[in-house]
């Protein structure tokens, strides 16, 4: 699940006839380092959820796969707000988010139940993980203008309201109609919910930025390159930073 911080960038520069953005303060680069890191642990979570469904996992006791997944996860977790708040990187929503989480692993941990629950809400949280730091890691590279950085931002939008918007709320309103699932996972649950909402709520602000950008480059008849930056797009008034990852 994804960590948003607080990214200032340096305006974007030509040089040698190219584009690229620069990192403006050390925070930025500490903020990228917890960024690949977060990407391993959402491959993980999300790979090793998928093979804890595979082996079939009952409702009642938790599998070795879920047990382990959970601890490798809280782990992570743990240490990640830890490290953010050594280096003054994290803010309110990612402390809300990891303690969310770390409460319903706790939960599953102990008791061995209700970890199956915890799995497909992984697997459903996780699966816009691989575009969304794909998506980052493209910009920081400097391809932030490219028809590539579009798609995989497409992907990824696309991927986050299906998984999040429509099937998330699904999950569940019949996580809540099943007695068996524990009250604790059930309040859990609700809350990356809600942590999901202030997600939606960032992404309308990027879509309202890159239509001003997209009405702008129209009218000048610049284009995206797939991947290289055209020399063209120096030319627009508009040039937004890269969006903050979600």
């Amino acid at each position: 699940m994804s960590t948003m911080i607080n990214q200032n960038c340096s305006p974007i520069h030509q040089r040698s006839g190219s584009l690229y953005l620069e990192y403006q303060t050390i925070e930025l680069r500490q903020m990228d380092i917890l960024k690949r890191r977060d990407l391993l642990h959402g491959q993980f979570t999300f790979w090793s959820a998928l093979y804890a469904v595979y082996k079939r996992p009952s409702d009642q006791k938790n599998s070795y796969e879920i047990q382990l997944t959970m601890l490798i996860s809280s782990g992570y977790f743990l240490y990640d707000v830890l490290v953010c708040i050594y280096n003054d990187l994290y803010d309110y929503w990612l402390v809300f988010h990891h303690i969310v989480s770390l409460v319903a692993f706790a939960q599953s941990l102990i008791t061995r139940q209700n970890g199956v629950f915890i799995i497909y809400g992984i697997l459903i949280t996780e699966i816009s993980n691989l575009p969304m730091h794909l998506r980052y890691l493209i910009g920081q590279f400097g391809f932030r203008f490219t028809k590539i950085y579009e798609t995989m931002e497409l992907i990824y939008f696309l991927l986050f309201i299906l998984f999040r918007g429509v099937l998330a709320p699904i999950y569940i309103y019949h996580i809540w109609k099943d007695i068996q699932v524990s009250f604790v996972i059930k309040l859990m649950a609700s809350g990356l919910l809600f942590y999901s909402i202030y997600y939606f709520y960032e992404m309308g602000k990027i879509m309202k930025r890159k239509y001003r950008g997209y009405k702008e480059r129209t009218k000048k008849k610049i284009d995206f390159y797939w991947f290289s930056i055209n020399p063209d797009i120096a030319k627009l008034q508009y040039r937004e930073i890269i969006d903050p990852i979600l």
